[in-house]
């Protein structure tokens, strides 16, 4: 079966699921920061899956939020890498970008300022318009 990629970045995906999913980039991320900022500017970003919907419930965030979370690790963060993603086994690929990004937090229960650890994994959509989220949890 072939599947198509609906992310900017549009090379080969991998042809089996099972296949190592991490994209060559020599350590520069596929989605250029301004780029990505601009599209922030216009737009909110989209959560692709359930999972990625359930954590952002449990952190409380709306989709203002996780745009300034994005926007906040695209400025302050560290890339780690980047891969193909799915929203499952049927679904067309997406190639992501992964980040980390450390922030300090107030903590009601330990009613001091905490480091929070985020993990966050987005793409910029085929047509370029739209920022595609994937994972935004602690890590």
């Amino acid at each position: 079966m072939v599947r198509i990629v609906l992310s900017k970045y549009g090379d080969s995906p991998p042809s089996d699921p099972t296949q190592d999913r991490k994209i060559p980039t020599n350590k520069t991320p596929l989605y250029p920061t301004k780029e990505v900022i601009e599209i922030l500017k216009k737009s909110l970003p989209k959560t692709m899956t359930r999972k990625s919907v359930g954590d952002l419930q449990r952190l409380g965030f709306d989709d203002n939020d996780l745009k300034m979370l994005i926007m906040e690790t695209l400025h302050n963060g560290t890339y780690i890498d980047s891969e193909w993603c799915e929203i499952n086994a049927e679904s067309p690929w997406f190639a992501c970008d992964s980040y980390h990004f450390k922030r300090k937090e107030y903590n009601e229960f330990a009613y001091k300022d905490l480091d929070a650890n985020y993990f966050i994994k987005f793409c910029i959509n085929k047509a370029g318009s739209l920022i595609c989220t994937f994972s935004c949890h602690l890590s």
